[in-house]
């Protein structure tokens, strides 16, 4: 795939999946040999592992989104900065809700492959 394709794929996960709640969309770009190296302990670090951290954070920060602040794709990879927005109002890995808003800047490199992404490690 082109870049802008694998930028293009990419981009469709943080917008419908990350910041849309749709799950149902991780079956249909999620390889089936995607490994989720930063998964939670106790999760499946598979596809099926990535709708359940999606649907905890939505539950637990029902209002959240990303917000893509670059994205930069070469050959099989892309890199995405990116700040996660929301507010604390359930449950969350044990801590009662705050009622805070949160903002958390991160960084994920994936690889593209067939049309499905893979994480490139931690």
């Amino acid at each position: 795939m082109a870049a802008e394709d694998n930028k293009a794929l990419v981009r469709r996960f943080v917008d419908e999946v990350q910041s849309g709640g749709n799950t149902d969309l991780i079956d249909e770009i999620c390889s089936p040999e995607f490994v989720n190296h930063s998964a939670p302990l106790g999760l499946p670090a598979d596809c099926e592992g990535i709708k359940i951290v999606t649907a905890m954070f939505r539950e637990a920060f029902p209002d959240s989104y990303f917000s893509v602040e670059d994205m930069i794709a070469e050959g099989d990879k892309v890199v995405t900065r990116k700040t996660f927005h929301g507010t604390h109002e359930g449950q969350f890995m044990g801590i009662p809700p705050s009622g805070r808003t949160v903002n958390v800047s991160l960084i994920d490199v994936v690889r593209i492959s067939d049309g499905g992404w893979w994480n490139t490690g931690p």
